[in-house]
């Protein structure tokens, strides 16, 4: 009833955060990216209202262009216009608009990061520009593997120290 409860397990720092209600909207981890941004751009959890507008070209790639408008107090922004490569399905581009005149991040993927992990495909590099800071987060993935199912111990606060995916 109080609304989701998250938790970030940071195995590098052999730690658990929990993200209350603002800390959605703070950067995370010394990077540009705020937990509401990315749970936006994977499409998840957070609402919106999506349009379709006319398809681009993006990367010298075909997409499929979406405008999302979004709630300014969850996410942070008032639009999210996502880029999705026709062929794979995959985040090409994504503008995330505070105000409705121009981005105030974007975040682009690398092409040459574009991988097939049959039946899917994945994007294992982006890089997010945040115009008003001046500042750039640069993500590379790696070690990407297929769990047909993944261990509900994974997403319990209690077991995320002993649990191994």
């Amino acid at each position: 009833p109080d609304g989701e409860d998250v938790y970030l397990y940071l195995p590098a720092l052999g730690r658990v955060d929990r993200l209350i209600g603002g800390d959605r909207t703070r950067k995370l981890l010394g990077t540009d990216f705020t937990y509401a941004e990315i749970q936006q751009l994977q499409g998840m959890l957070l609402g919106g209202t999506t349009a379709r507008a006319a398809d681009a070209k993006i990367l010298e790639r075909d997409a499929f262009v979406l405008d999302t408008k979004t709630d300014p107090e969850a996410t942070g922004y008032v639009k999210v216009r996502s880029f999705v490569d026709q062929p794979t399905c995959t985040l090409l581009k994504a503008e995330l608009f505070a105000v409705p005149e121009a981005p105030r991040k974007v975040l682009e993927a690398s092409i040459a990061s574009l991988v097939e992990v049959e039946p899917y495909w994945l994007m294992l590099g982006y890089q997010l520009m945040d115009r008003a800071e001046g500042t750039v987060t640069r993500v590379q993935l790696s070690d990407v593997y297929r769990l047909e199912r993944l261990d509900d111990a994974l997403f319990e606060p209690a077991s995320f120290y002993r649990v191994e995916p």
